[in-house]
């Protein structure tokens, strides 16, 4: 049997009330994101153990979601996710507060001996012995009514974490990573993850140079994309593309440059004003002193000693997620071993927690005695 949708705040009010005497629910979203910068929420999918899964209709214009957020912000409720970080950025946007606590379950899993991320169709597979349809995943969720089968879609998910969690806390108290899946969890929970804040977008990037000076540049330009991208609600390339943000940040840029990178369908949107802003912040990157500009993000030209030290460092990390059964991804990336592999010493999450305790450690000391000279 399939529930129908919750469209009021009373029905809703009433279920919220009902979950939170739960110790922990499954949550799980569908959102559109096709064209705009930001998601819009189209139904939340809620289920608790021995329970029947309820949809909540995000758009029906008599519901007020506040009970919801209630549920979202009670201590005393685990959210069980699957890969959350886009729902968790959608309800920091609407709430201005992380669900709390949440365990993921896609992390659970690279704590479990999983290698890479997994879709929860893999885990649901694994766990279960379910097969989760997902050929409707990108169906349209704005579109009033939802058919039967995309309601069904929608609440197998909850119902899969629901069976999903159990097992894998208790693989995870006999393995003793509760406590490092409880970091994990908290290091997630952290506001900055999900506040958008547009002197960071330029971290998602590729092919970043390593000088400063000149990463200074593409952040502000960076920057200034996202605040347009944010305020017109668009994909940041239909503000400029990444092509011409490098150029821009290798060229003196001039007025007419930045209008003619426009897209052509904003262009009528950007002022004067806005373009002579943005010439006066990279005017001053050229005058700001060379500390306050950002470090590289990788460090792709290595000498010989270096790549030396670099597969050396790889070499290390492989065999300790072997002997661990924990997913690479989840200690460290590549790029951040081409830094330390060259001496530049970054506050890695490596260094600190379970990584350290796990790989950071032996990483830094295979480091310092090669730098040194040593074995």
């Amino acid at each position: 049997m399939v529930s129908g949708m919750i469209e009021t705040t009373s029905s809703l009010a009433r279920v919220c009330e009902a979950l939170r005497k739960e110790s922990w629910i499954a949550l799980d979203t569908e959102f559109m994101r096709e064209r705009e910068y930001w998601a819009a929420l189209c139904l939340v999918q809620l289920a608790a153990p021995q329970q029947q899964g309820v949809l909540v209709d995000c758009l029906a214009p008599q519901l007020d979601l506040s009970p919801l957020y209630a549920l979202l912000r009670d201590k005393a409720v685990t959210k069980v996710i699957h890969g959350g970080q886009q729902d968790m950025e959608i309800f920091y946007r609407l709430t201005q507060d992380v669900p709390s606590p949440f365990f993921d379950t896609q992390v659970g899993s690279m704590l479990c001996g999983y290698q890479d991320m997994r879709g929860l169709n893999v885990l649901a597979q694994d766990f279960t012995g379910k097969t989760l349809d997902k050929s409707i995943r990108r169906s349209d969720w704005r579109r009033r009514p939802l058919s039967l089968r995309q309601r069904r879609y929608a609440l197998d998910d909850v119902h899969v974490l629901c069976q999903i969690y159990p097992v894998m806390t208790k693989k995870l108290d006999a393995l003793r990573r509760q406590e490092w899946m409880a970091e994990e969890m908290a290091l997630r929970s952290s506001p900055h993850l999900y506040c958008n804040d547009v002197y960071e977008s330029w971290r998602r990037l590729s092919g970043l140079p390593v000088g400063r000076r000149h990463l200074a540049r593409i952040r502000e330009l960076a920057a200034w994309r996202e605040e347009h991208a944010q305020e017109w609600n668009v994909l940041r390339h239909r503000v400029f593309s990444d092509r011409q943000l490098y150029g821009m940040a290798k060229a003196g840029v001039s007025r007419a440059m930045i209008r003619a990178s426009i897209h052509s369908k904003h262009r009528s949107k950007i002022g004067d004003d806005a373009i002579d802003d943005l010439l006066l912040r990279l005017k001053k990157v050229g005058e700001q002193a060379i500390e306050s500009c950002p470090r590289p993000q990788d460090a792709p030209f290595l000498d010989d000693k270096e790549k030396e030290i670099f597969h050396g460092l790889v070499s290390l990390l492989k065999a300790c997620c072997v002997e661990h059964g924990v997913a690479q991804i989840l200690i460290t990336r590549l790029s951040h071993l081409r830094l330390l592999s060259r001496g530049w010493r970054y506050d890695f999450p490596f260094c600190k927690g379970w990584r350290y305790r796990l790989f950071g450690e032996r990483a830094l000391s295979f480091v310092d005695a090669r730098m040194t000279g040593g074995a």
